[in-house]
């Protein structure tokens, strides 16, 4: 007999509660070296996008630094999978590709551009300069691209996990496009679900400074 589909919040329950069952006995110190974070206690500091979060291996929990509102659970979930898997990336994590260019990512690719890229889309496609504003208020590095007309940010989303956002803006005759690179390391080092939410991050917080 088949086991019964979990809900969305139920998979992003027990990820979390796998991330933390990982951790529980590793050391905070070398937890926050690995990525790039800084020791709390049993806990570990991380930047995230203009906002401190706190993993807290011995609470078993996700917060911001600051006491402020709970967050959600799949950026809990991340963020604990983030710490627990940063060890896995290399020194050199390699060129920059596009989401769908990653074979294992390919299956993912209707999520991630529903959970990224066209929110993003939706918001800035007309709008290169709020684009441009929004990315440099994150500490967005601009990025030189080939292509004529088209906005590149480098928005490092966690310490050492960035992704590089490229804006072609629409007009009336063609509509926007765009795309989000990421280091090959990450896509070697995380699960394509772990990507697709590095990329919501990066369009949560983009959209969210207008």
């Amino acid at each position: 007999m088949n086991e019964p589909r979990l809900k969305p919040q139920q998979n992003l329950g027990e990820t979390l509660r796998r991330a933390f069952e990982e951790l529980a006995g590793r050391d905070a110190t070398e937890l926050a070296r690995e990525c790039g974070g800084r020791p709390l206690g049993d806990a570990v500091e991380v930047d995230c996008l203009g906002r401190t979060l706190v993993v807290d291996v011995k609470a078993r929990e996700v917060r911001t630094s600051d006491g402020g509102p709970p967050i959600g659970d799949s950026l809990a979930a991340v963020s604990a999978r983030y710490v627990m898997l940063s060890r896995r990336l290399a020194s050199e994590p390699g060129p920059e590709i596009g989401f769908a260019d990653w074979p294992d990512a390919r299956n993912y690719v209707g999520p991630f551009k529903g959970r990224a890229l066209g929110a993003l889309l939706g918001t800035f496609g007309r709008e290169p300069q709020a684009f441009a504003r929004a990315a440099e208020a994150l500490g967005g590095e601009r990025v030189d691209v080939e292509a004529s007309g088209a906005v590149a940010y480098k928005l490092r989303v966690f310490p050492r996990a960035s992704v590089t956002v490229v804006l072609h803006p629409g007009d009336e005759e063609f509509p926007a496009d765009g795309q989000m690179l990421f280091a090959r390391g990450l896509f070697e080092a995380f699960a394509p679900d772990d990507m697709v939410a590095f990329g919501e991050i990066a369009s949560r917080a983009l959209r969210g400074r207008l």
